[in-house]
C-alpha cells in the first residue's frame, strides 16, 4: 500500500531502537521481568493475578527511552513547561466521584469537526488532573488519534492491531494498551493499517463487553469515533456510554452536517439516547461566528440556531431540541490547535488551554 512506504524510514529507526533495547535488556536483565504484563498465561479482560492497573504501572517503569529513541524524535520535539492549573472543589469531587465507578466519554462528531483534537485534548486533561485515562480511537478509517501528537503515533506504532486484537481476539488489556505519558494510555489501530469500515475491522457484538471491561480498569475512557459508527454500525457505543460529547463546527457548513447526520437517525431509541446523554461541542469559534446568516458565539445560541433550521426543512417539530441537549461548551477557534499535531505534548500544557477545557468538562459532568 502506498501509504505503508510513508513509514519505511520510521520502521528502520524502530529497528534500530529495538536492537539497543535487546542489547540493555542482556546487560540489565533480572528477575523482575517475570512478572511483565505480557504473561501468555493472563485470562483476557484482567481476570490474571495482577490487577491491569498494577500490570500497566509495571510496563510504565520499563518504558523509559533510550538514548538513541531521544536522538530519532528530537526533530519534532518541542517540550513546554507545563503550567499548574486547579478546578473548583465541587468539579473536583464530582470528578471523582465519576472516576470511583469508571467513567465512559464517548467524543463523536461528523468528519472535519474537530472529534479527534477535543478527545485527545480532553483525555489529556482527565490525566492532567491526575486520573487514569484510556484514549480508545474507534475511527476505523481515518485514525487521526495515531498521529495527533508524536506521543500517540510513537505509542501505536505504524502497523499497530491492538485495538482489533483486543475486540475481535481477546487479548489481554495489558498486552494492548500502550502508555502516552503519566496517566494517559491509548489503544487503537496504527497509520499504515488498510482502511476499512468499522463493522469489517471490528466484531461489534463484542464491543459492549470492551466497553464495560475497559471501563471496571481505568477511571475514565474516552472514545474518538465519528457519527457514522455509532448511526449506521454500532449503537451500543452510545448506549453504554455515560457521557457524550458532540462535536460540531461553529460554521453554517458544520452545523448542517450535524442536523443532517442527526436527523437521519431512524432508530428513534438512538435518538433519545443522543439527545439525553449529549454535550453540544462547539469546535472553531470565532467573534464574527455566523450560522445560517445569524450572530451566534454561544453553543446554545448556535444550537438555537440549528432548531430554527431543522423546523425550516421539516415543517413542523420533530420532538428533539439542539437547544435541549444537557448541556453546551465553546471551543474556541486558534491556530495553535493546528500546530499541535504530531508534536509531543498536549495543548493541555498551556494554562489557556487547560482553562478553556476545564470548562468543557464542567459543562460535560
Amino acid at each position: 500500500m502506498g501509504i505503508k512506504n510513508l513509514f519505511n524510514k520510521n520502521r528502520e529507526k524502530e529497528e534500530v531502537i529495538e536492537k539497543v533495547n535487546e542489547d540493555d535488556n542482556k546487560e540489565y536483565e533480572d528477575d523482575s521481568t517475570e512478572s511483565s504484563i505480557y504473561d501468555d498465561d493472563s485470562d483476557i479482560y484482567g481476570n490474571s493475578d495482577t490487577n491491569i492497573s498494577e500490570s500497566i504501572y509495571e510496563q510504565q517503569d520499563n518504558t523509559e527511552e533510550t538514548d538513541a529513541q531521544s536522538e530519532i524524535y528530537e526533530s519534532k520535539a518541542e517540550d513546554s513547561e507545563i503550567e499548574e492549573i486547579s478546578v473548583d472543589k465541587k468539579i473536583d469531587e464530582k470528578l471523582k466521584s465519576l472516576a470511583s465507578n469508571g467513567c465512559n466519554i464517548v467524543v463523536t462528531g461528523c468528519k472535519g469537526s474537530g472529534v479527534t483534537s477535543v478527545a485527545y485534548n480532553m483525555a489529556s486533561m482527565l490525566a492532567r488532573l491526575g486520573y487514569r485515562t484510556l484514549i480508545v480511537d474507534f475511527d476505523t478509517v481515518d485514525r487521526a488519534m495515531s498521529y495527533v501528537s508524536e506521543d500517540t503515533y510513537r505509542c501505536l506504532g505504524a502497523d499497530s492491531m491492538a485495538l482489533e486484537g483486543a475486540i475481535n481476539q481477546g487479548m489481554h488489556l495489558g498486552r494492548a494498551v500502550s502508555i502516552v505519558k503519566n496517566n494517559l494510555y491509548i489503544i487503537g489501530l496504527g497509520a499504515a493499517i488498510d482502511a476499512y469500515e468499522f463493522d469489517q475491522t471490528l466484531k461489534v457484538e463484542a464491543v459492549s463487553r470492551f466497553m464495560s471491561d475497559v471501563k471496571s480498569q481505568f477511571q475514565f475512557v474516552v472514545y474518538d469515533t465519528p457519527i457514522e459508527n455509532i448511526i449506521k454500525y454500532c449503537k451500543d457505543i452510545a448506549v453504554m456510554s455515560d457521557k457524550v460529547a458532540l462535536v460540531s463546527e461553529a460554521s453554517t457548513s458544520g452545523a448542517m452536517k450535524t442536523i443532517t447526520a442527526m436527523m437521519n437517525i431512524e432508530d428513534e431509541s438512538l435518538m433519545q439516547t443522543f439527545f439525553n446523554k449529549c454535550t453540544l461541542i462547539c469546535n472553531k469559534v470565532k467573534e464574527s461566528n455566523s450560522i445560517m446568516g445569524a450572530k451566534a458565539k454561544s453553543a446554545r445560541a448556535i444550537a438555537k440556531c440549528m432548531d430554527n433550521v431543522v423546523k425550516d426543512i421539516t415543517g413542523e417539530s420533530i420532538g428533539h431540541y439542539f437547544s435541549n441537549m444537557r448541556g453546551f461548551a465553546e471551543v474556541a477557534w486558534s491556530d495553535k490547535y493546528d500546530e499541535q499535531w504530531f508534536r509531543k505534548g498536549s495543548m493541555c500544557n498551556k494554562k489557556e488551554i487547560a482553562m478553556e477545557y476545564s470548562r468543557l468538562l464542567v459543562n460535560l459532568i
